[in-house]
């Protein structure tokens, strides 16, 4: 039986069970569920013939493949076909993560997820759908604050870091422009709205309580309203077809199918297919056109942003100037800069360092896990080649200190790697090392304690920048746009 099993997957490539029992039944003239014996009896003699356990698909269809197979680039192609036609909950976050060139913020990515964040009946979770898709090596943890899509797994994909960077920076402008509308206009409570947080055991892009009319709840014996919501989802597309957006259509039938407070469901997109769009209108959702919303110039804008950014290395070395457009740009909309410098900071290190003669400067450098000492990918904010030595720089612009707990990782594993893949690759490995973190809001005494310590090796170099060392570093080499914008922007 086995060997017929075998047979199979070797001639007509790793399969779904299903279509693996229909040609079993054809090939060897017998019924489903002799089929299904043959194929159950096969995986279960641990021999060559394997399967996916992990993966969900519909009707608890297992992946079937034979032991040479496995993660083959046949292997993966047969997957992926699979998973788009038989795994919608999978196929949601692979194609969430491929839209944006492989990689996506954790912190996002739940949203364009079909599984539920917290416990729903008849539900996978969306943590145990992650868990399952990392231990089937179809995703990866990539330095720590975003997953990437497994380059082998999806070789044809253009994988792009800076560009992924740039549409989660446009995503979280977007965002927060149009809250302001809606609070403006009295759409939602001022005070109330929440980014990539949870309604009804799913998360959304921003959720907040409404009162007008219509949403909200007016029930005769209670002298108060009960809120309804806004919840909100954001797609990065200019022709955003039914696949790009059934995501969110999907957890609005979820939720529609049991008793909970009101809702008015928005989508902000570019643009859509008009099949997408006719789908949309169907299912009553408000469809918010960037341009038509926010106005041509801020579109604009924002396409001229994400080509910066996902740029910046190029720019920086050739037209510099254009860096400081773009901040003028976005210093124009007053309350949204202010909510999204912490996200240019990196460029504002990149950018000082550039005015102080480096002879290599790179932003976002991505190093691949077959480079590093622990096999996991890892990012690099700032990379330079400056007086005859590599500095990597780590950039933190968060409103709390930088505490021991990041600092005990940065310096036990994220420095590991990078230098392990310094000293292996050429032009790096003649070079010494040092390895810099840029904070704006400082350093705990503990965090301070443990570089303080970490500064006394023979092996690379460690400098650490709280806002007092970088202004000074900042004045002593004169980056006068450097000074202003810190001073501006991170005074508190």
């Amino acid at each position: 039986m086995s060997k017929k099993i075998e047979d199979i997957l070797l001639n007509k490539g790793s399969m779904l069970s299903s279509r693996l029992a229909t040609i079993y039944e054809k090939e060897y003239n017998t019924n489903n569920v002799n089929a299904r014996q043959a194929i159950s009896r096969a995986v279960s003699a641990g021999g060559n013939v394997m399967k996916n356990s992990e993966l969900p698909f519909q009707n608890n269809q297992k992946f079937i493949f034979h032991k040479s197979q496995y993660q083959s680039s046949e292997y993966w192609e047969d997957l992926r076909t699979a998973i788009c036609e038989h795994s919608v909950a999978i196929n949601s976050i692979v194609l969430a993560i491929k839209n944006q060139g492989g990689f996506i913020s954790k912190n996002n990515l739940a949203a364009y997820s079909i599984s539920p964040v917290s416990n729903l009946k008849g539900h996978l979770s969306y943590e145990t759908i992650i868990s399952k898709m990392m231990r089937s090596n179809l995703i990866q943890e990539f330095d720590d604050s975003y997953f990437q899509l497994n380059r082998d797994a999806f070789p044809d994909l253009a994988f792009n870091f800076s560009n992924a960077k740039a549409i989660e920076f446009a995503k979280k402008m977007i965002v927060t422009d149009y809250i302001k509308l809606l609070k403006n206009t009295n759409v939602i409570s001022y005070y109330k709205a929440r980014l990539d947080s949870e309604f009804a055991h799913f998360n959304w892009a921003f959720t907040a309580p409404s009162y007008i009319q219509g949403v909200a709840r007016r029930n005769k014996n209670e002298p108060k309203p009960i809120p309804g919501f806004i919840i909100a989802d954001v797609v990065w597309s200019k022709n955003a077809t039914l696949d790009d957006i059934s995501f969110f259509t999907r957890k609005i039938d979820i939720i529609s199918q049991f008793r909970i407070q009101n809702f008015l469901p928005m989508l902000i997109v570019q643009g859509l297919k008009p099949e997408a769009l006719a789908h949309l209108k169907d299912k009553g959702v408000v469809i918010a056109l960037i341009e038509e919303v926010l106005g041509k110039p801020y579109a604009q804008l924002l396409n001229d942003l994400i080509k910066v950014i996902t740029n910046a290395t190029a720019i920086l070395a050739k037209n510099p100037e254009k860096l400081d457009e773009m901040f003028k740009k976005i210093a124009s909309l007053e309350g949204t800069y202010n909510n999204i410098i912490g996200d240019l900071f990196e460029l504002m290190v990149a950018e000082l360092y550039q005015s102080v003669s480096v002879r290599y400067l790179e932003v976002n450098k991505q190093v691949e896990g077959r480079y590093t000492k622990s096999g996991n990918p890892k990012e690099i904010d700032v990379f330079l080649e400056k007086d005859g030595k590599n500095i990597v720089i780590e950039c933190k612009a968060q409103k709390s200190p930088v505490d021991d707990e990041f600092i005990e990782t940065w310096l036990s594993k994220k420095i590991v790697d990078i230098r392990h893949y310094l000293i292996n690759n050429s032009p790096f490995s003649s070079r010494d090392c040092e390895f810099q973190i840029w904070s704006v809001s400082g350093f705990t005494s503990e965090a301070e304690t443990l570089l303080r310590n970490s500064q006394n090796n023979n092996k690379y170099s460690i400098k650490f920048f709280d806002k007092t060392e970088m202004l000074k570093f900042a004045k002593d080499n004169k980056a006068n746009n450097f000074l202003d914008r810190i001073k501006k922007y991170f005074s508190t």
